[in-house]
């Protein structure tokens, strides 16, 4: 009878467990073991659990042109910044070619809020406050923003109501609206934002105010145009 050696048994269990590692689903882009993420055209990791969408590189630059349109609608209107390059109009992140992080250089805005916000579907923290002088409503695309934890607009001029889509972002975890010209009562849907650091002070919003929020959250309101 022929003997097993130590040595010969344990290259066997070395194969037997390569074998079955070989066997495995494999893991998608994101960790999950066959899961269906997948690497888009400008190296970021979309779909799957990552509720992320696929980049849009037409000019292959690989960053997403969705993204820089909006930096170009925001330089736009930019006092004196008509020739600024794109990526010195704030501090930017990016990651796998789509806007993660902007804090804006904005003291000089002057307009509209650009409706290619709503295209920031990548988007965590975005901070457009203190120019004085960026007016209109807060978009009801704003919703769209699935992935912000930040959102800052105060300090600006922005008037109507706070939209309702506010309470699709489910990982806002701080908003700051205060130092505007906000009317109209506060959507109920805020409550679905949950540990939510908020700052609505100095505007013109109507009660009654949703339960979920402190007198502190809502601050000093201008309610002489209240019904």
């Amino acid at each position: 009878m022929k003997l097993i050696t130590n040595s010969t048994y344990l290259t066997f269990i070395s194969f037997l467990i390569l074998s079955v590692g070989c066997l495995r689903n494999p893991e998608d882009c994101e960790g999950t073991q066959d899961g269906s993420a997948y690497i888009d055209k400008c190296g970021g990791c979309v779909g799957g659990i990552t509720n992320l969408e696929d980049c849009v590189d037409e000019n292959k630059d690989l960053f997403d042109d969705r993204d820089m349109a909006f930096l170009q609608d925001l330089r736009d209107i930019m006092l004196n910044a008509i020739n600024m390059d794109l990526f010195n109009i704030g501090e930017e992140v990016w990651r796998g070619g789509r806007l993660i992080y902007f804090e804006g250089i904005l003291d000089a805005l002057s307009g509209e809020m650009p409706e290619s916000i709503s295209d920031l579907t990548h988007i965590e923290h975005l901070n457009i406050s203190g120019s004085y002088q960026l007016t209109g409503e807060i978009p009801s695309e704003i919703g769209n923003l699935i992935n912000l934890r930040l959102l800052a607009l105060d300090g600006n001029r922005h008037t109507g109501q706070i939209p309702e889509s506010i309470g699709e972002l489910v990982n806002l975890t701080k908003l700051y609206l205060y130092d505007n010209q906000l009317s109209g009562t506060i959507p109920t849907e805020i409550c679905n934002l949950t540990n939510l650091t908020l700052e609505l002070y100095n505007n013109q919003l109507c009660p009654p105010y949703p339960e979920c929020l402190t007198e502190e959250m809502i601050g000093k309101q201008n309610t002489s145009n209240c019904p």
